[in-house]
């Protein structure tokens, strides 16, 4: 049995004590103190049904998703027709993470500007400030400022092992809209593979790059190579983390950069403030957000981490798009 998501190392047997939660549990399909609920998506009303069982949490199945606003482009055979057993055939479980990472990425948040350059400018007034009597700061220092950016929301797709193919799906839709510019980020080189051919089964024309490919081209040559730049380029949370290559990775994207970006076990991504405890693939991670907060994010991991960097840019979940 498939989960959407892992299971707790001590499952938790819900306490419900309420008149009606008979009649909200069988509104919800939820049967009473079970740990683990059979799931279905609420609103998604096209596609097959799952080959396989999926379940939840049966307290996270009393929380309703969000009503559906985005439309899905891609042609209605690789879910309502075709062979159900095709490797490019999605279910409506599926068809639901797909939708909602889209959805979610046509919301912006307002958030405080990347602070590289705030940090000098701080560091001289500080200096200045020392120089200053208590009565020359009350008029002389104005307020600060605080200059916010419009980042594009995240998705974070939480699907247990097994569940299949919703990453591969959430880039076949975007190619649909133009987007297909696309950063995958993983945790080691043998998972490119799976990665790969999961994508190529709906995009077999797609091209694929390694971070080694584009290292020292110069930023002209990008537009002389237009398949590059609708290419897939993949690469380690290890290797992403030497600035040479967050450069190159930098120049690749652009400035302007609204696709895709997937971090794909995402739980690496530790916390990016500078404390103990944070790794450098979460700093890493953050400032490439900040650096192209049009970016249309989704992290993917069954082992979510309450001090991953997704919580700072995401809140939708997949089972609970809030």
């Amino acid at each position: 049995m498939e989960s959407k998501q892992s299971a707790a190392s001590d499952p938790i047997t819900c306490e419900v004590d309420s008149d009606n939660y008979q009649a909200e549990s069988e509104a919800f399909g939820v049967e009473e103190c079970e740990t683990y609920s059979n799931y279905r998506p609420v609103y998604v009303k096209i596609g097959k049904p799952h080959p396989h069982q999926l379940c939840e949490g049966s307290a996270l199945s009393c929380v309703k998703p969000p009503p559906i606003t985005y439309e899905l482009k891609m042609a209605v055979k690789f879910y309502e027709t075709g062979d159900r057993n095709s490797p490019a055939h999605l279910s409506n479980a599926q068809l639901e993470a797909i939708i909602y990472a889209c959805q979610s990425h046509q919301r912006f948040y307002d958030a405080p500007a990347n602070s590289n350059a705030s940090k000098s400018k701080k560091s001289k007034a500080s200096t200045e400030k020392d120089q200053m009597t208590l009565d020359q700061l009350a008029t002389a220092l104005p307020a600060p400022k605080k200059r916010t950016v419009k980042y594009r929301q995240g998705f974070f797709l939480g699907d247990g092992t097994g569940t299949g193919k919703s990453r591969a799906g959430i880039i076949f839709e975007s190619e649909f809209s133009g987007m297909r510019q696309i950063l995958y980020v993983t945790a080691s080189a043998g998972l490119f593979e799976t990665a790969r051919q999961e994508i190529l089964n709906f995009l077999p024309n797609k091209k694929f790059l390694l971070i080694e490919d584009i290292l020292g081209w110069q930023k002209s040559e990008l537009l002389d190579h237009e398949w590059e730049r609708n290419a897939v380029l993949f690469i380690t949370y290890k290797s992403m983390s030497m600035q040479e290559r967050l450069n190159g990775i930098n120049k690749w994207l652009q400035e302007d950069f609204d696709g895709l970006m997937i971090f794909d076990e995402a739980h690496y991504a530790k916390s990016a403030h500078d404390v103990a405890g944070s790794s450098a693939a979460g700093r890493v991670v953050d400032i490439l957000q900040k650096d192209h907060p049009k970016s249309r994010v989704v992290y993917s991991t069954a082992r979510s981490s309450p001090s991953a960097i997704y919580e700072q840019t995401t809140n939708n979940w997949h089972w609970n798009s809030i």
